[in-house]
């Protein structure tokens, strides 16, 4: 059975995850693209953190609506 306990690990562990490879991130990296049609480097630590903060306050508050406000956010 996933627990808790089980669940807060788990985010704790894909926290630690992305910190670290945060730090491998230099400036000469940040508009690093694979392909054009792909998100930079930045894009994507930005949309890393966006997807997680916005997704945890929305559990936390047990509001969807809270999602799409930090969304919208986000954008600016």
């Amino acid at each position: 059975m996933y627990t808790k306990e089980n669940f807060i690990k788990s985010l704790e562990n894909e926290v630690r995850i992305i910190k670290h490879l945060g730090t491998k991130v230099t400036s000469d990296m940040a508009e690093y693209r694979p392909s054009p049609a792909q998100r930079s480097t930045l894009e994507l630590m930005q949309y890393i953190s966006a997807v997680g903060s916005g997704i945890m306050k929305s559990i936390i508050d047990g509001d969807a609506k809270s999602w799409a406000e930090y969304d919208e956010f986000r954008k600016t």
